[in-house]
């Protein structure tokens, strides 16, 4: 408890709202932090799995094992609802919804031809609706959360095998998908945070080689197709030796930076494996690899807060940092020094 109130008190340092300090049997809301420890109250007496802040900090949810709840920043309970079993929540990027990763379990419905019951749930916060019902095997902590919202969260997107389906949150828990976008192999994706047009889904690919044919990623624009017919991509860019990749989306959602990255360097010059970083324009007129100005590594990439520069720090030791604009042209050396 010492601690959680220590951390507390850091964090209200950056932090303008009450924040909430979590203990594996209760959570507490703090309030006053600096003032002699502050005064504390507590939220739930129960195990708690999740304590998440929505990104404009207005709200956050407490996640338990038989219940879900989302407070207002001043502690208000906005909603409460019974959920079995969560391993783990969080919020849409607009706040507006929240999904959970619940423990598989069997259904047991005598004439179901479900093996388990939905356990991934996709839910409204203003009314505590459960607006999608989906079954996930396992919880991949690296692509949580799994589900990924529209710019004005009127859909929702969820990748399944060599498919991306499209739900419309309005259609009902049990509707199925208004759209079924076929991308044969695709191990991961990202939509673009912000659309040029109203309805506009852009959605950056990534297919991992197989067998001597290299991987790539692609940029398309979501729309209805033919069973099994995946339509030309805006742009593409293929290449070898990469097992993962990280996409980072400036935030205008007009060009997305890719970090493909190797466990592995071919080369044996690097303990850090190997990368490359692309970059693709959103409406597909551009698509790149960016010239590193220092051989090795790379160990960072940020985008400018308006999203018309980003800075790299790439190379064997002393790293470089580099601001590059947004035609991926290197405009200013910010020097060299370890990372």
């Amino acid at each position: 408890r010492s601690l959680a109130h220590s951390l507390t008190r850091s964090l209200t340092l950056c932090y303008p709202y009450p924040p909430s300090a979590r203990t594996p049997a209760v959570v507490e809301s703090i309030t006053d932090p600096l003032k002699d420890g502050g005064e504390a109250s507590a939220l739930v007496n129960a195990e708690t799995r999740v304590v998440e802040y929505a990104r404009d900090a207005s709200k956050y949810l407490v996640a338990c094992d038989k219940l879900l709840r989302v407070y207002a920043a001043d502690d208000a309970l906005l909603v409460e609802v019974a959920c079995t079993g969560i391993r783990a929540a969080s919020f849409s990027p607009n706040g507006g919804y929240v999904v959970t990763f619940q423990r598989p379990m069997r259904n047991e419905e005598e004439g179901s031809h479900a093996k388990f019951l939905p356990n991934l749930r996709v839910w409204r916060v203003d009314d505590g609706s459960n607006v999608l019902s989906l079954t996930q095997k396992e919880l991949d902590k690296d692509h949580w959360p799994s589900v990924q919202f529209t710019a004005d969260e009127a859909h929702c997107v969820i990748q399944v095998t060599n498919t991306l389906h499209v739900y419309d949150l309005k259609d009902g828990d049990t509707a199925p998908p208004c759209v079924k976008f076929p991308v044969k192999g695709v191990s991961k994706f990202s939509l673009c945070p912000t659309a040029k047009m109203e309805g506009e889904m852009l959605v950056m690919t990534y297919v991992p080689e197989i067998k001597g044919t290299p991987g790539y990623l692609a940029l398309h624009r979501i729309v209805s197709c033919p069973q099994g017919e995946t339509p030309t991509p805006l742009a593409r860019k293929s290449f070898f030796r990469a097992n993962s990749v990280r996409f980072l989306w400036n935030s205008s959602g007009s060009a997305v930076l890719i970090i493909a990255a190797a466990d592995v360097d071919a080369t044996n010059q690097s303990y850090y494996g190997e990368q490359k970083l692309f970059f693709f324009s959103a409406d597909g007129s551009k698509d790149m690899a960016v010239p590193m100005p220092k051989e090795g590594p790379i160990h960072d990439v940020q985008w400018s807060p308006q999203g018309d520069f980003f800075v790299t720090v790439a190379g064997f030791m002393p790293a470089k940092s580099t601001l590059f604009n947004a035609s991926c042209v290197p405009k200013f050396d910010l020097g060299s020094g370890p990372y």
